[in-house]
């Protein structure tokens, strides 16, 4: 695993998270990890509806910091891949295994660790490091393991999605 993507851990979208905490503190984990092994860091965000870019609500949540060195990609849909530079910033980089996490699981985490399949990926989805809402009756935590299940099941002839906890988690140097 050779990069690492944050996806929507911003002021307005974690204050709809229900579940935040455990998946934020795994973040950190994986950040620290990455950083450690100089592989890039690209922070998605959204810039879509009220999440205008340079505002409060769009800002990173103050529990990280987004270093110089990292990257940072706008999207205005919920799969990074779609609406924004991600593929091509991947590339350039020289990145060909990235390790997804971020909110909201079933929404954005889920469609970008989708998108990196179809954008010509093989990935992992960090099963303990993303976060969402409850929907309807069903728990954040519920929802978070039903998008885990979901990742691990979805078939495209060439690429695959792997759904590991953070303490599997190694980066590589490119």
């Amino acid at each position: 695993m050779d990069c690492l993507i944050i996806v929507d851990m911003q002021n307005l979208v974690i204050g709809h998270a229900d579940n935040a905490p455990a998946a934020i503190e795994n973040m950190h984990t994986l950040l620290q990890r990455a950083n450690n092994a100089d592989v890039p860091v690209i922070w998605v965000q959204d810039e879509s509806g009220p999440l205008t870019k340079g505002s409060t609500q769009w800002a990173i949540i103050e529990e990280f910091t987004v270093l110089p060195h990292h990257h940072r990609v706008g999207k205005t849909t919920g799969d990074g891949f779609a609406s924004s530079e991600l593929g091509s910033l991947l590339r350039d980089l020289g990145c060909r295994m990235p390790v997804i996490c971020g909110a909201m699981s079933h929404a954005c985490v889920r469609a970008t660790a989708t998108g990196a399949l179809y954008a010509g990926y093989n990935s992992v989805l960090v099963s303990d490091a993303h976060c969402g809402q409850s929907i309807g009756d069903v728990r954040a935590d519920d929802v978070r393991e039903l998008v885990n299940k979901m990742m691990r099941l979805v078939i495209h002839p060439e690429h695959r999605c792997f759904v590991r906890p953070t303490s599997e988690i190694e980066f590589h140097q490119l």
